[in-house]
């Protein structure tokens, strides 16, 4: 049996090798970081003139090269981690870096660690999920999420679409949140609060109200320039209020009328986070066009023994 090599695990340092940290990410599929390593580098490490996302990462170290790289960003009484590994076996590596990462998070008042594990398309259940069990974390929301994109030059909205009642609306980030938690739908509200950081022009929040003004139905996205120049939409979701009990012929025309208001940006793509949880939408989205799948994953959550009661 061939022995691990000594590591030691620390913290992340401005002077490190980020080439080799984004090495380390070229490994996974998960697009979370820029490949950039100047770009990484200033996402944890950032100027004045920058904005922070509250970044912290940790590395293990093995004859001065780095062979596993965890972050953890905060959010609220929320750390977020992701972790990037040479060898995908060496659970002992993780393990140590979780308890660093772990621990800042409770230094910083947080009380719970999210994480999404990445699987195959159907697979409910695979060896990082059992590995993460072990450690304490379990499934928040036990419905696949699918991250899929809708290429808008290969769609075209019905030749008689019905717009009425369907209506950009500057509906503040906290009125979203709070329509989705209303609603039941946690995970959404969850994802919404991660993507949507802060009111910007680039925003969009869409609406449709019945014949008493009441908002039946919700879309959102925000609009975001890729290296080469081109305008997409990212972070798109419609949410469909359950007690108004939409006919889903309503559900489509909602759908068609977003799609329609965005394709008038002149945007290239639209990505979003589908969750088999809402099968109707699901299927409506695909029938669309968000038939390109890009990833699929679950989210699992760490309860924090902060010492309090």
């Amino acid at each position: 049996m061939e022995l691990q090599p000594q590591y030691s695990i620390r913290e992340l340092r401005q002077e490190d090798d980020f080439e080799r940290v984004c090495n380390l990410m070229a490994n996974r599929k998960i697009q979370a970081f820029p490949r950039n390593p100047d770009r990484v580098r200033s996402l944890f490490f950032p100027s004045e003139q920058e904005p922070t996302l509250n970044l912290k990462g940790f590395v293990a170290e093995a004859e001065s090269k780095i062979i596993a790289f965890m972050s953890v960003e905060f959010r609220g009484k929320d750390g977020h981690m992701m972790y990037f590994i040479e060898d995908r076996d060496s659970q002992p590596i993780l393990t140590e870096l979780l308890e660093r990462c772990t621990k800042s998070v409770i230094e910083s008042g947080g009380e719970r660690l999210t994480y999404f594990v990445f699987t195959e398309f159907g697979q409910i259940y695979n060896r990082e999920i059992a590995w993460l069990e072990r450690l304490g974390f379990h499934n928040i929301d036990p419905h696949l999420r699918v991250s899929a994109q809708l290429l808008l030059n290969e769609w075209n909205s019905p030749e008689h679409l019905d717009t009425e009642s369907i209506q950009t609306e500057s509906l503040s980030l906290d009125e979203i949140h709070r329509m989705l938690l209303d609603d039941d739908s946690v995970t959404n509200a969850y994802i919404f609060k991660f993507q949507f950081r802060a009111a910007k022009p680039s925003n969009v929040v869409l609406t449709m109200r019945n014949t008493e003004n009441e908002i039946t139905a919700v879309a959102y996205y925000k609009v975001i320039e890729n290296p080469n120049g081109q305008l997409f939409g990212a972070a798109f979701n419609v949410h469909f209020r359950p007690k108004f009990e939409l006919p889903r012929a309503e559900k489509r025309r909602f759908l068609q009328g977003a799609l329609w208001s965005i394709k008038q940006l002149d945007l290239h793509a639209v990505n979003s986070l589908m969750s088999l949880k809402e099968v109707d939408t699901f299927t409506l989205m695909v029938r669309e066009g968000f038939d390109q799948i890009n990833s699929h994953f679950f989210g699992l959550a760490k309860m924090l023994d902060t010492g309090h009661e």
